[in-house]
């Protein structure tokens, strides 16, 4: 390794004092610093961490830690039929879709100006409202769906008022 003059900036012994070519005096070297003390990583303590912090909420989540709690409750979906608002004889909506082998509820609103209407399903659906539901009631149906298809639901009050429940 050679020693560099800081005046004429020519190259010297690493030993020398003075610069042999213009007389400067050289200052020698510094020995090289020890390697800095390798800091420890800390990823690896952080990604354990959260691996804890993640398994502790999953396991509280599905209920890991011991406690018998209850499933929360599920709701069947809830379909709004309603006959139409002026003197029309027809639903609204004229079809809807629902998922097959589901447990559903329809609001029927019967919103006529003064005649009565029902809803009665056709086709192996046993669900119906009263005889008569006022103009301005409303009922509620609950049952299950069956399998995939398409199935008729009518006024029997008024011949030609029909509806489509198309299950999916």
């Amino acid at each position: 390794m050679k020693n560099g003059c800081p005046v004429c900036r020519n190259v010297n012994d690493l030993t020398a004092t003075q610069c042999k070519y213009c007389g400067a005096a050289l200052t020698p070297p510094q020995p090289p610093a020890p390697p800095a003390a390798r800091k420890p990583r800390r990823w690896p303590l952080m990604l354990g961490g959260a691996a804890v912090v993640v398994l502790a909420i999953v396991a509280g989540v599905i209920g890991f830690s011991g406690s018998s709690t209850a499933a929360p409750a599920i709701t069947a979906p809830t379909f709004e039929i309603a006959t139409d608002a002026g003197t029309a004889l027809k639903f609204n909506p004229l079809s809807f879709d629902a998922p097959a082998n589901t447990k559903i509820q329809i609001n029927f609103s019967n919103k006529s100006q003064g005649l009565p209407h029902n809803m009665t399903f056709q086709n192996g659906v046993d669900a119906k409202t009263a005889e008569q539901i006022a103009a301005g009631q409303t009922a509620t149906l609950s049952f299950t769906t069956p399998g995939p298809g398409s199935y008729k639901y009518v006024c029997t009050i008024h011949p030609g008022m029909e509806g489509t429940m198309n299950v999916k």
